[in-house]
């Protein structure tokens, strides 16, 4: 447990002050108003952040400076996105960045290179290009990059395959389509966790996939079929599964029964029947099959 002391002197609140679970994906629990001083108690499994307020601005920085600096958790999601405010945090030790549909510059992507400590950085809607990616590489502790409902093609994990190297949880957008896998197959990607819903990709990226190495696998939404079952049953290493919503069908289940590594399988909204599942369910007894 930690004692901590922020100062806002500011004639109104600077956003929201949370504290948020440690482990990804950081889930929070809202403490109170950054305005005036306040005292909080850290938890060790804990970061302290802020959301801050639409109209935080660049003038109200030097006022904060010292409180900014403590932040382990920063969301601009609430705010008018500032360029001055992001770099005010570069001293900060964040360990979690979201910037979800904030419109940023490739400078702003340079600074976000320089926050050494961050490990989780949330990217949802937000303007960023393929080739930008790159201005983040680097980052040596990223472990979680959520790219979801922006407009990166699948050239961009040609770029993610030039860093990236603690990487273990990507969230993909549904631009990308069947070359985004074979990309990062490509670069011997150590990612543990891939989010492919809603995206392009079609029973041909299958092969890719089955050699990631992957334990957690989303496919909701998708044109998967039943012929990519019989490539991801070639997996060694993978626990967790969501194909919601896809092309799949009894058929397919016959390839999932060699999967014995899985612990979680979805498989609603799809053309598989109550007694393909109940089938399954006897084959796989170590794994919780919902449909």
């Amino acid at each position: 447990m930690q004692a901590v002391k922020l100062h806002f002197p500011l004639a109104r609140s600077a956003g929201n002050l949370y504290l948020a679970q440690r482990a990804f994906p950081h889930s929070k629990t809202w403490v109170g108003q950054a305005q005036n001083q306040v005292a909080l108690e850290i938890k060790d499994d804990s970061l302290m952040g802020l959301a801050f307020s639409y109209d935080f601005n660049d003038k109200d920085l030097p006022k904060v400076a010292e409180s900014l600096v403590q932040l382990e958790s920063a969301d601009f999601s609430m705010c008018t996105f500032s360029s001055g405010v992001l770099s005010g945090l570069a001293e900060s030790k964040l360990v979690e960045l979201r910037l979800d549909f904030a419109a940023l510059s490739g400078k702003d992507l340079e600074v976000i290179g320089k926050i050494k400590t961050l490990e989780t950085i949330w990217l949802t809607g937000a303007s960023i290009r393929d080739e930008q990616l790159l201005l983040i590489k680097d980052l040596p502790s990223l472990t979680s990059l959520t790219l979801k409902s922006t407009s990166l093609t699948s050239h961009a994990l040609a770029n993610l395959c030039k860093g990236f190297e603690s990487l273990k949880r990507l969230h993909l957008p549904a631009s990308i389509d069947d070359s985004g896998p074979a990309y990062l197959s490509e670069g011997r990607s150590r990612i543990n966790e891939l989010d492919l819903s809603y995206s392009k990709i079609s029973n041909c990226c299958a092969p890719h996939l089955a050699q990631l190495g992957l334990e957690t696998l989303y496919l909701n939404d998708t044109e998967i079929g039943d012929d990519a079952l019989s490539e991801l049953s070639q997996s060694k290493t993978l626990k967790v599964l969501f194909l919601n919503g896809t092309l799949i069908s009894d058929k397919g289940l016959n390839h999932l029964e060699n999967l014995t590594t899985l612990e979680h399988l979805e498989l609603r909204d799809t053309r598989i029947t109550e007694i393909g599942a109940a089938r399954l369910r006897s084959k796989l007894k170590d794994c919780a099959v919902f449909n």
